[in-house]
């Protein structure tokens, strides 16, 4: 499978592949709204589900790495550093 650019705009990205086999990928959005979202793939990143808005209401940019875990079957839980507005 080659790279390919997604339709989702936010880096930098972690990506999980979970129990059940789907993909998630969780990115920061370093432009408004800033915050976390995800994106789930069902078929090996063929296609991608719409993007799904964890957080919004961050009220700056300068955010950090997210991460994600998935802590049981179809759970997950993600975070990231939010950084002081420099």
């Amino acid at each position: 499978m080659s790279p390919k650019q997604l339709r989702f705009w936010g880096f930098p990205t972690h990506c999980i592949c979970m129990d059940d086999g789907r993909i998630l990928i969780v990115f920061v959005r370093r432009r408004h709204p800033f915050g976390i979202r995800d994106a789930v793939s069902e078929n090996e990143g063929e296609t991608w589900s719409e993007e799904f808005v964890l957080r919004d209401d961050l009220p700056y940019g300068n955010l950090g790495h997210p991460s994600v875990i998935e802590y049981r079957r179809g759970h997950f839980s993600a975070t990231m550093a939010k950084t002081s507005k420099a």
